[in-house]
């Protein structure tokens, strides 16, 4: 341009009116599907490449999920059955390859907690639009629209055009036929309007005090102002009385933080209001009208110096090259909107303006922590990245007071930074950069020679630089966050038309009708979905086309109660939740259940957006139900037993908590229905003394464990009767597996106890006789086995020496006659021997042998049979007796002591050695008989201590019947102790008896 003036700012404006509103339509179409979806009571889900993307609430209760979310990327097939997992998988390659919808099928699902349930399950796939085209072009036209805009306001230098124009680009802007611009009249004492549009037209002239009015707070304030209804502004001017003024929105015209005016656009229709974007376009824009109004005011003065003095000329055409320069440096940085670019654009041309090659550009954090050095050229190439505070420095103390500052000396300013060296720098400056009134950068100029300045027109022009660079940036700003948030609306609109898609093929393809539709029997439907064709035969269409036909197919009987549940919702807001009865078009009579709730549409008014189920299979169900209740209830009151049902709440507290009891309690004890019911504790009083603690101890085991009981008792009848009960009871779980219920029956014994009785007192005279002759059977079993295996022998040996004996004509010298009379008498002993010890077994198998305890000195009597023992002579022993009294019966522990020692003799070799023991221990006496032979086997060393059995290779040298063992343990048991043989150290066995 020719004309000197202040360079222009560019921008960029767009109308996204339409835009604004489908987002809206969009997020309330979602919200309301949305809506319908978690509100169904049917189990919900959304499956993509085989794992759960989506489940409403109803399908995490199903499954056993606490949440939804406990689903999401979970394989579908964890829950399906394995008997179903090739049928699921069949039917999800239909939906997903094919595109096809899958019909209403019966399987098993297995929940959380590894339940099986069987389930009905639907299947349908979904498809998604394509996205919404680009609106960076739409971007672009505002930022275009507002560059024309500047281009026109800086090419009108006569003060007058300029106004008009100011006020009706600002008007366009804000998309009204309303505006106004004052001025500050000369002495600062008042503001006059100036030009007016619209409603404004008549008002061109008149003044306004500082603080008073709209544009008054402004001027006061020095900030913009909008408000939503200036009628009803307590600060309003009675000025603008008659005018229909609704509306308000002002911006300050500022010139070195000084107002020169104010710039207002009003909105006379009702209703239309400004938004925060009209507030922040009218801002920016005002900023420029400033710069073009102060270019105006600077060519005006001009002028009128140039008339006055001839010398001013040469200023004049240097203030002029100088704006022409500024001029196309701010054309070049208004085409720059790459915020980089940009930075390194302003730096180079600033730097150009101030005739250096010094030059840097500081920017803010985005978390106000600190600046750094983004681009620097000269001797600030090398700085950049550098990071410095608020107040340090030249660029930290121009971000600190927002104010531009100038160094005459650098090396002599006292805020200078350590990190410069001397002799770096002559003059700096710097200027803030600013976004409304935050300062977002710093950009600043140096010299580094001798006599180099930075005059007054210098830094006058490097201010106005400045400010179109801060608006230069600003826009870059703005231009990279509306690409942002152009990237992340695109992503949001494709995310709330896919969900719109998906939320729309869920509604309307789930096995229930959901609708939107007016309060009222006679109101419209505004929506239904299609399932309202396969459950009631009527199409959607013609569903909603007779606003009335709902309120027509109700069934009579359920008319008047549903009407006044959808009263009721209407006037508090309740969600609507009944069950009740539909006619079909084919006259059939449908069960539904409607859950609803109470939402607000269009113009405020209420609206029921719900679901309806078809349950007519479950009503159906119900009354069967009700029927076999019926039934089985008569069967339970018809059986000849006592039916009751006991309820468990928590810790089981008390005997019983009966909620109910059959009317056969009366005919048995005597007592009602209502008697057992109401007194808690009327069972416990009825049963006999006798059996309570054990009737007691049961029950209660049954009511903590839940374990089947079967036991019998006596309970007594209010007529003092003993009835014999047999009491079955079972408990019964809730669906979490707690114990809830004890339902069982009694049963009336009392005869069959007669009788048993009875048979069992001839029972018990019977057996006793069988015992007896079991006893006898026994004995002579066990002494004929004894013949057979010991008595033989010794007889044998006893009859040959009596027959030799006896013979008269052998002659036999006196020392064999002994020998003979010696294993005579040896054989009978043993005969005895084995005798006695039969018949003490036959004595303790009856339980007729008490033990004769008396205080004895067991060592002693231990090392007196020791001694007697025919096992001394035979191989060595060893006894080993600390002194200890016990009361004990002797005989039977000399009896244990011998066949022990016995033992040890018959199953080990020759040349062993036997170790007898004797000691206190717990309150007892301990004997133990050790050898070191073989040992005894660990998986014999039970039953060796019974009658008649003997260890596995029993030595040819030491026959036996295998009873002295067992005498062993039953002496022990007799005295209330016990015998065992365990391994002894070293080797061999060691026999130990313990008695008490």
């Amino acid at each position: 341009m020719d004309v000197p003036g202040p360079a222009l700012f560019t921008a960029y404006i767009r109308d996204i009116t339409e835009r604004r509103r489908a987002e809206e339509a969009l997020r309330e179409s979602e919200e309301r599907y949305r809506r319908l979806v978690e509100l169904s009571p049917e189990a919900i889900a959304v499956h993509s490449e085989g794992r759960f993307v989506f489940a409403n609430s109803a399908a995490a209760r199903l499954l056993g999920a606490a949440d939804p979310q406990e689903l999401i990327d979970r394989p579908i097939l964890d829950v399906v059955h394995p008997d179903y997992w090739e049928v699921v998988s069949e039917r999800t390659r239909r939906e997903t390859e094919q595109g096809q919808a899958v019909p209403l099928v019966e399987e098993k699902f297995i929940r959380l907690d590894g339940t099986v349930i069987d389930v009905e399950v639907a299947g349908i796939p979904f498809t998604y639009r394509e996205r919404v085209v680009s609106t960076l072009r739409q971007r672009t036209e505002y930022l275009a629209a507002l560059q024309d805009t500047a281009l026109g306001l800086m090419n009108r230098l006569e003060l007058r055009g300029l106004l008009e124009d100011i006020v009706s680009r600002a008007a366009a802007l804000a998309g009204t036929a309303d505006g106004c611009v004052y001025i500050v009249d000369e002495a600062g004492d008042a503001l006059e309007l100036q030009i007016g549009i619209g409603a404004f037209r008549h008002f061109v002239g008149d003044r306004i005090p500082r603080g008073e009015g709209m544009a008054g707070h402004v001027w006061e304030m020095g900030e913009p102002f909008v408000l939503e209804d200036y009628a009803t502004w307590e600060g309003r001017q009675e000025l603008y009385g008659d005018q229909s003024l609704h509306a308000g929105l002002a911006a300050p015209l500022m010139s070195g933080g000084q107002v020169l005016g104010v710039i207002g656009v009003a909105h006379s229709e009702e209703g239309r209001k400004f938004s925060q974007e009209d507030l922040a376009l009218i801002d920016r824009f005002a900023r420029m009208a400033s710069i073009a109004l102060d270019n105006a005011r600077l060519y005006t003065t001009a002028q009128e110096e140039l008339a006055e003095r001839e010398r001013a000329e040469a200023a004049l055409r240097r203030q002029n090259e100088y704006l022409a320069a500024l001029h196309e440096t701010s054309l070049a940085l208004m085409e720059r909107l790459k915020p980089n670019e940009l930075l390194e654009a302003m730096v180079v041309r600033a730097a150009a303006l101030a005739s250096t090659d010094h030059g840097y550009m500081y920017l803010v954090d985005p978390d106000g922590a600190g600046i750094e050095l983004k681009v620097g050229t000269g001797a600030f190439a090398a700085r950049t990245g550098r990071r410095t505070g608020r107040g340090e420095g030249l660029a930290g103390r121009v971000w600190e007071s927002g104010q531009p500052l100038a160094v005459e000396d650098y090396d002599a300013w006292a805020g200078r930074s350590p990190a410069v060296e001397k002799g770096t720098f002559g003059p700096v400056i710097g200027f803030p950069l600013k976004s409304g009134r935050e300062v977002i950068g710093i950009i600043g100029l140096a010299h580094d020679r001798e006599g180099r300045t930075f005059g007054p027109e210098e830094i006058e022009l490097l201010g106005r630089f400045a400010n179109l660079g801060s608006i230069a940036l600003d826009n870059a700003r703005l231009y990279a966050q509306s690409q942002r948030q152009l990237h992340e609306r695109e992503v949001a609109e494709e995310k709330w038309r896919a969900a719109e898609e998906q939320f729309r093929n869920l509604v309307e393809r789930i096995p229930a009708i959901t609708y939107t539709a007016e309060f009222g029997e006679t109101a419209p439907w505004l929506y239904v979905s299609p399932q309202v064709e396969s459950i009631l035969g009527f199409t959607p269409e013609e569903w909603m086309v007779r606003p009335n036909i709902w309120s027509k197919r109700l069934h009579p009987e359920d008319r008047e109660r549903v009407l006044g549940d959808e009263e009721h919702s209407h006037d508090t807001g309740e969600p609507m939740l009944c069950e009740y009865r539909l006619f079909a078009k084919d006259g059939r009579v449908v069960w539904v259940r409607d859950e609803s709730v109470v939402v607000i549409g269009p113009g405020g008014r209420p609206l029921l957006q719900g679901v309806m189920l078809d349950i007519t299979r479950r009503k159906h169900a119900e009354e069967q139900l009700r029927e076999a209740e019926a039934k089985y209830r008569a069967l339970v009151e018809q059986i000849p037993a006592i039916t009751y049902v006991d309820e468990i709440q928590g810790e089981f507290d008390g005997l019983y908590h009966s909620v109910y009891v059959s009317p056969q309690v009366e005919p048995v004890l005597g007592y009602s229905q209502h008697e057992f019911l109401e007194q808690a504790d009327l069972w416990s009083v009825v049963i006999h003394p006798e059996d309570l603690d054990r009737v007691v101890e049961t029950e209660t085991a049954h009511y903590r464990t839940g374990e089947p009981i079967s036991h019998e008792y006596r309970l007594i009848a209010r007529d003092g009767r003993v009835v014999w009960v047999l009491d079955r009871a079972i408990g019964i779980q809730d669906q979490q597996g707690r114990l809830r219920f004890s339902q069982g029956l009694l049963y009336d014994i009392t005869e069959h106890k007669k009788l048993e009785e009875d048979l069992a007192r001839a029972l018990g005279l019977e057996r006793e006789a069988a015992e007896r002759l079991r006893a006898l059977d026994e004995l002579k079993n066990t002494f004929l086995h004894a013949v057979s295996h010991e008595l033989r022998t010794p007889l044998a040996a006893v009859l040959g020496f009596a027959l030799t004996l006896e013979r008269e004509e052998v002659q036999l010298p006196t020392e064999e006659r002994r020998d003979i009379v010696r294993r005579l008498a040896a054989n009978a002993r043993k005969l005895d021997q084995l005798l006695s010890d039969l018949l003490d077994l036959d004595r303790l198998d009856r339980g007729i042998v008490e033990p004769r305890r008396r205080p004895t000195d067991v060592a002693a009597l231990v090392r007196r049979t020791v001694e007697n023992s025919d096992v001394v002579g035979t191989r060595p022993v060893r006894v080993e007796a600390r002194l200890v009294v016990a009361s004990i019966d002797a005989p039977k522990v000399e009896r244990i002591v011998e066949n022990l020692l016995a033992n040890a003799a018959r199953h080990t070799p020759p040349d062993s050695s036997i170790w007898v023991r004797v000691g206190p221990q717990e309150d007892g006496v301990l004997i133990s008989v050790e050898d070191d032979g073989p040992g005894v086997p660990e998986d014999i060393r039970d039953t060796i201590f019974e009658p008649f059995r003997q260890g596995p290779g029993a030595p040819a040298h030491s026959p036996g019947v295998g009873i002295g063992l067992s005498l062993v343990a039953r002496f022990a048991e007799l005295h209330g102790g016990r015998a065992w043989v365990e391994e002894r150290p070293g080797g061999g066995a060691a026999f130990k008896v313990f008695l008490p």
